[in-house]
């Protein structure tokens, strides 16, 4: 998980892969496997501009995940 210009090593990986049709891949994860399930399950936050208001317990997304060749679904 390691950034590369802003994004995980995986994350390069997996855009190189699908750019050439592979689509569908298991990841065999082993130690600190959490960081991983983490970042791909919480992919749209991480990618998405946000805003928190502590005071009335809301987030409100300002920008989208759609950059990078990525779209969350």
């Amino acid at each position: 998980m390691i950034d590369i210009g802003g994004m995980p090593i995986l994350w390069h990986i997996l855009k190189m892969y699908s750019t050439h049709g592979i689509n569908d891949l298991i990841i065999c994860c082993g130690y600190k496997s959490y960081i991983i399930k983490e970042y791909f399950a919480n992919y749209f936050l991480h990618m998405s501009d946000v805003t928190f208001d502590i005071a009335s317990n809301s987030m409100e997304v300002i920008e989208g995940a759609q950059r990078n060749g990525f779209q969350a679904s």
